[in-house]
């Protein structure tokens, strides 16, 4: 795999036991603002034109749920997805 396959981060869910928490470090420590999303209770944190950099869901424990990577291009992805097959 190409190390330029990856381009960038492109979100996180996160789920978490204290949505509020997470809000407020969002909303004072990275300046993002909170924006709106399909999960009910769910807090979804802007930074740009994206929906959601940060999609912070209620839960019963702390954890990393997805993160959503961008590619540059087909092929890239198309790396990433052979890696993943072979690796798991």
């Amino acid at each position: 795999m190409s190390a330029g396959a990856i381009r960038t981060l492109g979100y996180l869910r996160v789920e978490a036991t204290d949505v509020g928490a997470w809000r407020d470090y969002g909303l004072k420590v990275l300046g993002m603002v909170e924006g709106r999303g399909s999960i009910d209770g769910a807090l979804y944190l802007r930074m740009d034109d994206f929906p959601a950099r940060l999609v912070i869901v209620p839960g019963e424990r702390d954890r990393l749920m997805d993160a959503g990577w961008e590619c540059a291009n087909a092929e890239g992805l198309q790396q990433i997805r052979n890696a993943l097959d072979v690796e798991g």
